[in-house]
């Protein structure tokens, strides 16, 4: 009995749980954790009490709830780009700012200054701030007189991160390094070779450099014709004034006659006829009495100095930098201090509609960069219809429209500036940017534009490999002229600079008048050469003339007219012949004595040619019957010498010249070596 009484309620345990899960929606909370089974026996079990049932409250029928949309999540915003206007003033300010802390010797003042001064050249895209350069460069050379080696370098490196392409920032960097440890050679001599490779690309330099070693060829070949006349006149003139006087009674004194040649020589020089017209009276008189060789050289040369003015006016023409519109638009482009004052004349000139393409593209790339984007967008646009479809002003434009906060129309104006110029890679990049921008504003809808992006700034890479090195911005936290890359006028075309027609007209009219006189147009560029070519072929008149002829052995003048016992043809003067030629004719005595008169001839013209060639390398060859040789060793001395003349050059440089020893120490070698040729050549000859 007991046994089946406890198998059911063992049975009705196990299927309580099932059960109760059928009502455990109405159980107060915690019901539904059950108890153990008590194995105390039922009748011995107290009876539980079953739940008082309250009655359920009737709850208030409640209004239903209308479904709400989902809110919308808030929009994304992305900063602008960071555009900033600076002025002269401001740029001022951080350099006076920098001065300050100098002068009091604030280190730390003095490093965050510099650090601002960098941070302004990004901010305005500055190509280069020369002016603060080359003031950081002249503070380390103070900072090296004081020993302070570590202030030296970095304000050099300063100048050189504001002015990278100067070469006076260069070389005043390898100059630091040098005062700093001359042992180094690496470090002075790489900063060294840079500023000779940014010396040669800046046609700010070069140009006045090909505009001095051309003076100085013209100035050499002028100084080279003056020379070889002169020595010639020195050597045969005493010929023409012996013919000369068989021109006058035979009362006359000889020394009256000379009198009168020196005289009408002279003419063109006191008359101040011109350089070529004195050359060409000189040459007249010496035509018959000169070689063929001497004849040619002296024409050729003559020729040549009527071409003079031309060649000057053309020098100047392509030598010429500053004053030119090229200038103007290159400071525009450095935007460095000053260019405020530049900017402000190209206004004027753009108001008045005289303005070039070339400097409307400068001025409005300047206003941009320097936060007036509405000026520059304007300018920009009157550049492109100067020039339509250039591909420099449509980047710059849509750079402009891209910070305006366009994202639409600057990427046409980008596809067609990078059409236009397959080896452009600023509108691939900057298009890469805006790429970039589109899906930051876009999100999803221009996800397929993450790789046009991609694509655009890898193509600008492959264009120009100085982007392979420039990292990516972030557009987030940057500046404008840190995310975009600004297009420039072409190298070429800066190096095309051209002076005005005004001072090309006034140098050529001034060498005109110094060499061929107050002549025409163009017969002072031809009667030099037609007279000169006359006066050569003159020379070969000489023998039907019977001028007289240099003895071989005295060197005196032989001619029938002085001695008309002379043979045709004969190469000695009648006394030589006497003495040398025939036998017993004169005495003892007299042959002796006409011995050393031609010992005396020969060792005084040995001597004269030699002081010749110390005073002027191949002029010892001119007076010994060596042109040729001895024209070329004068024009390479004389180049040489006029370079040492104009060492400090005749056209402005900006700012800083090269070091002097730059140009002096290459033309002293090469002096040295030309000078010591020309004498050992001379010295053969002779012996």
């Amino acid at each position: 009995m007991h046994r089946t009484l406890r198998f059911f309620l063992v049975v009705a345990w196990a299927l309580a749980p099932l059960a109760g899960r059928a009502q455990s929606d109405s159980l107060p909370a915690g019901a539904d954790n059950l108890q153990e089974a008590d194995d105390t026996p039922l009748e011995k079990r107290k009876p539980v009490e079953a739940p008082v049932e309250k009655p359920a409250l009737k709850k208030a029928a409640l209004p239903a709830k209308p479904v709400e949309a989902p809110l919308p999540l808030p929009p994304v915003v992305v900063p602008a780009l960071e555009v900033r206007r600076v002025s002269d003033t401001d740029l001022l300010k951080a350099w006076q700012k920098w001065q300050t802390a100098n002068t009091q010797n604030d280190l730390k003042a003095e490093a965050d200054a510099r650090a601002e001064l960098v941070e302004l050249k990004k901010v305005i895209a500055g190509r280069n701030m020369d002016a603060f350069a080359v003031g950081l460069i002249r503070a380390s050379q103070l900072r090296e007189e004081a020993q302070d080696s570590a202030m030296t370098i970095e304000l050099a490196r300063t100048a050189v991160d504001l002015a990278p392409d100067l070469p006076a920032a260069q070389f005043g960097l390898a100059h630091a390094f040098f005062s700093a440890d001359p042992s180094e050679v690496g470090r002075y001599f790489d900063a060294f070779q840079t500023g000779l490779s940014r010396m040669v690309a800046d046609p700010r330099y070069w140009k006045p450099m090909l505009g001095d070693l051309g003076a100085a060829l013209l100035l050499a070949l002028l100084a080279t014709a003056i020379a070889v006349v002169v020595v010639l006149a020195a050597r045969r003139v005493r010929y023409f004034l012996y013919d000369f006087h068989f021109f006058f009674p035979q009362a006359a004194a000889r020394w009256q006659s000379t009198v009168v040649g020196v005289i009408l020589l002279s003419l063109p020089w006191v008359l101040r006829l011109g350089i070529v017209p004195a050359l060409l009276v000189l040459f007249a008189a010496l035509t018959l009495y000169l070689t063929r060789a001497e004849r040619a050289i002296v024409a050729l040369l003559i020729g040549t100095l009527g071409l003079l003015p031309l060649a000057g006016a053309w020098l100047v023409e392509r030598t010429t930098f500053a004053g030119t519109s090229t200038e103007t638009v290159w400071q525009l482009e450095d935007g460095s201090l000053g260019a405020a004052q530049v900017a402000s004349e190209v206004r004027h000139r753009a108001n008045d509609g005289k303005a070039t393409f070339e400097e409307l593209f400068a001025l409005g790339t300047y206003e941009a960069r320097r936060g007036e984007l509405e000026v520059a967008a304007a300018r920009l646009r009157d550049a492109l219809k100067a020039r339509e479809g250039n591909p420099y002003a449509l980047t710059n434009l849509a750079n402009v429209l891209f910070l305006q906060g366009d994202v639409e129309n600057p990427k046409q104006l980008y596809e067609q500036a990078a059409k236009a110029a397959p080896t452009l890679g600023a509108p691939m990049w900057n298009l890469g940017q805006l790429y970039r921008r589109r899906v930051q504003l876009k999100g999803e809808a221009a996800a397929a534009e993450v790789d046009l992006g991609n694509s655009a700034i890898a193509e600008a890479r492959a264009r120009e490999p100085s982007f392979a090195s420039r990292p990516e911005p972030t557009l987030e936290k940057s500046f404008a002229n840190g995310v975009l890359v600004w297009a420039q006028v072409p190298a070429a075309a800066m190096s095309d600079a051209k002076a005005t027609p005004e001072s090309i007209e006034r140098v050529r009219s001034q060498l005109t008048v110094m060499l061929v006189g107050d002549v025409s147009e163009p017969m002072s560029f031809v009667y030099p050469g037609a007279l000169a070519l006359l006066l050569f072929m003159l020379g070969f008149m000489g023998n039907r003339l019977e001028v007289a002829r240099v003895c071989a052995k005295c060197g005196r003048p032989a001619s029938k007219r002085g001695d008309p016992e002379l043979s045709q043809g004969s190469l000695m003067c009648s006394q030589c012949v006497n003495v040398f030629a025939k036998k017993g004719v004169v005495q003892p005595s007299i042959k002796v004595r006409k011995q050393i008169e031609v010992a005396r001839y020969q060792t005084r013209t040995d001597r004269m040619s030699y002081i010749l060639g110390l005073l002027c390398s191949g002029m010892g060859h001119v007076f010994k019957g060596l042109p040729i040789r001895g024209t070329v060793y004068a024009f390479v001395f004389l180049f040489l010498v006029s370079l040492f003349i104009m060492r400090n050059g005749m056209l402005r440089t900006p700012y800083a010249e090269p070091p002097m020893w730059l140009k002096v120490v290459p033309i002293s070698v090469v002096f040295v070596i030309v000078y010591l040729l020309s004498l050992k050549g001379l010295g053969k000859k002779q012996s």
